[in-house]
Order: C-alpha cells, then sequence, then structure tokens
C-alpha cells in the first residue's frame, strides 16, 4: 500500500513539472519584469563573436515590447538602434503560424566590417530556405537609417514593408524607401530552391538633371538568370530588355533596346549592351561592348574597359573607350577619363582623340535636389570631314 502511494505521488510531481514550468515561463512572458529579464539572458547568451545589449526595456514578450539604445556588435558589424518596437501575437505558435503585427526601428545605423585585405571566396549559389513555419508581417518601418561607408555615408529617410511566407514562396508588398527627392516602391514574390522562380516590380521617382525622371523595373526568372525590362522616363528615355546572371563569373549581364536622348540633338538607339563585371569591391573590372547611333550620320561600335574602386576613400573610376563609325568618311575616336566620387563633389577628368580632340575638367557638387556643375571644355585641332 505504501508503494502504491508513493509511485503515486512520484506521478503526480512528474505530470505537475511540465505545468509548473508553463506556468512560470507565462508568468516570465506576460509580465514585465520577467521579460526583461529574460532578454538580458538572452544579451548574455548571444556568443563569444557576438554582443547584443540595450539600456531600456517595456512591455511584455507576450505582446508588445520596446527596447532603447539597442546595440548589436556582430562579424565586425556594428548596429546601432535608438528604439526597436514589436507588437506581435505568440499564440499563433500554438496553430504553427507567426504573425507580427507591427515591427518599427527608429534611428537605425549600420557600420559595416572593413573590407576584406585577401581575395573574395567564390558567389556561392543564393536559395532562399524553405521556411519551417508560415507568417505574416503586417507592418514593418524602418525610419532614419544611416548606413555608414568609406567616404560618404548613405542617409535613408524611410523604409517599410508588409510581407508573408510559406514553405515555397515569401511575398513582400508595400515595399517603400524614401530618400531626399527619391522614391522608390516595390513588391517581390520570391521562392525557395535552387531553381525557383522570383518575380520583382521596383517603381523609382526622383529629380535628374533638375527634371522629374521615373523608372521601373521588372525582373522574373530563376536567380541565376532572371529576365529584365526597364522603361526610363526623364532627361531621356528608354526601353531596355535583357539578362543577367550574377552567379557567372565574370558577373554576365546583357541590355538592348532604344534610347531617345534629345539633350544632344536627336534620337540615339542603343544597341546591344554586352557588360562583363569580374574583381571585387576593392577593385571591380568592366568590359563593355555596343553600338550607338546615329551621331553625326552614323552608328559607332563602341568598346570601353573600366577600372572602379568602390570601397576605396575617395572612390575612383578609371576608363578608356573607342568609338568606329560605320560610315567610311569618319573616324575612329577614342578617349581616357577618371572619375573621383567625394563626399559632396565629383571630379571629372577627360580627353580624346582626334579628329574631335579635346579635354574636359571640372567638378559635379551633388546637392539634396540636383547637381551643380562646373565643367570646362576645350577643343584641340578640331578637325571634322
Amino acid at each position: 500500500m505504501r508503494i502504491r502511494l508513493i509511485l503515486g505521488w512520484l506521478c503526480g510531481v512528474v505530470l505537475a513539472i511540465p505545468l509548473l514550468v508553463a506556468v512560470a515561463l507565462y508568468g516570465l512572458l506576460a509580465t514585465e519584469t520577467g521579460s526583461r529579464w529574460l532578454l538580458e539572458r538572452a544579451a548574455m547568451l548571444a556568443g563569444e563573436q557576438t554582443t547584443v545589449a540595450f539600456t531600456h526595456g517595456r512591455g511584455r514578450l507576450l505582446d508588445h515590447i520596446e527596447l532603447t539604445d539597442l546595440s548589436i556588435d556582430a562579424a565586425g558589424s556594428h548596429i546601432q538602434i535608438k528604439r526597436l518596437t514589436l507588437d506581435w501575437s505568440p499564440r499563433t505558435l500554438l496553430d504553427g503560424s507567426v504573425l507580427i503585427n507591427a515591427l518599427h526601428l527608429d534611428g537605425l545605423e549600420v557600420t559595416p566590417p572593413p573590407a576584406p585585405t585577401t581575395a573574395p571566396a567564390p558567389v556561392p549559389a543564393i536559395t532562399l530556405p524553405a521556411l519551417p513555419l508560415p507568417g505574416t508581417i503586417r507592418e514593418l518601418a524602418v525610419r532614419g537609417i544611416t548606413l555608414h561607408n568609406p567616404g560618404q555615408d548613405l542617409v535613408i529617410d524611410e523604409l517599410g514593408l508588409a510581407a508573408s511566407w510559406d514553405r515555397e514562396v515569401i511575398a513582400l508588398t508595400n515595399v517603400h524607401l524614401s530618400a531626399g527627392a527619391h522614391r522608390l516602391s516595390a513588391d517581390a514574390n520570391l521562392g525557395s530552391g535552387e531553381h525557383a522562380h522570383h518575380e520583382l516590380t521596383v517603381h523609382w521617382q526622383g529629380v535628374l538633371d533638375t527634371r522629374p525622371a521615373s523608372a521601373t523595373l521588372v525582373a522574373s526568372g530563376p536567380f541565376d538568370r532572371l529576365a529584365l525590362n526597364l522603361d526610363f522616363d526623364g532627361p531621356a528615355t528608354a526601353r531596355i530588355t535583357g539578362e543577367i546572371r550574377p552567379l557567372a563569373t565574370p558577373l554576365a549581364l546583357t541590355l538592348s533596346g532604344p534610347v531617345q536622348a534629345p539633350a544632344l540633338g536627336g534620337d540615339i538607339t542603343l544597341g546591344d549592351l554586352d557588360v562583363a563585371v569580374s574583381g571585387d569591391l576593392a577593385n571591380l573590372s568592366v568590359n563593355l561592348a555596343t553600338q550607338v547611333g546615329p551621331i553625326a550620320g552614323s552608328a559607332y561600335a563602341v568598346t570601353a574597359t573600366a577600372s572602379l574602386t568602390p570601397d576605396a576613400v575617395p572612390r575612383a573610376a578609371t576608363f578608356d573607350w573607342r568609338a568606329v563609325p560605320q560610315s567610311e568618311n569618319l573616324a575612329t575616336v577614342a578617349g581616357h577619363g577618371r572619375i573621383v566620387l567625394g563626399n559632396d563633389l565629383i571630379t571629372v577628368a577627360h580627353t580624346s582623340t582626334a579628329p574631335l580632340a579635346s579635354e574636359l575638367t571640372g567638378t559635379v557638387a551633388t546637392g539634396a535636389n540636383a547637381p551643380v556643375l562646373d565643367l570646362q571644355l576645350t577643343w584641340q585641332d578640331l578637325a571634322l570631314p
């Protein structure tokens, strides 16, 4: 009889342990003090290579939480967030889904790690994993974004989107971004798996050369071979189609379509444009071949090579080009140039050979709405047929 009582008592204790743990966990999640304690423990357990800290935390992890002065250091990168607010419904986890009503980040600053001194590893195939649970983010809003880059910071006023996903597709809707006079909106359906199909539509509005401009880009297909359609309206107009293979070595990009540039004295058509890019952010090499015309009554076969240093301070690009006319009455023209991008100033230097021997030097001051040009063009031994 006594053994039965002991066994019954043990069974009761064993059965009660999960219930007690659940009650204790609920108490931590449902109270502000318990939620802060859990967040502090999680920050301490982030790992040796990752440091997470915040100054103040209030709210409950069960539904609404707010953190201020959140900082994250990981893999050489530093992320600072003045305020993070999360409003979510963890109860939906019991139904096998994730529901985030709102996630707001204010005052986001990102400092990337220093550029690597060694050669970069080959670009791996990019695939989106099949997410374990379907979910929804009804609103994601990030305000006051600063991306610290060598030479010049990138400032974005606001970024927002909504998202939903299942095991096959991630859908991004109402994506919007604003930076000064520029506005961008987008929608995307991204598939999971190595050969998944992706669809992306991006609309841009802004100001170029003091005039309003807009562009629409549509990309579709698997990530290793995306079809592109670009419509641009502004100082020039363009209707471009093409294809990009970002995983190819070197990166492969082909574009073709008409470009009308009234400012240059008429309609100029851009023929098939072949671009090959290789290297890394320390030193990019670009090779380009296309046909442009009519200029002075003839089409020109244009080839160009360029070397770019996106990670250098200041950024610079050096390029050489050659234009061979189809008309026998015109001579081949070539040129060499260099462009240096400073914080608020672009320095330009370019020389071209006879019969259009000339020298172009000067600066372009970049403002919030429009550039200010200070360029000097000198012709030397102008010789036209």
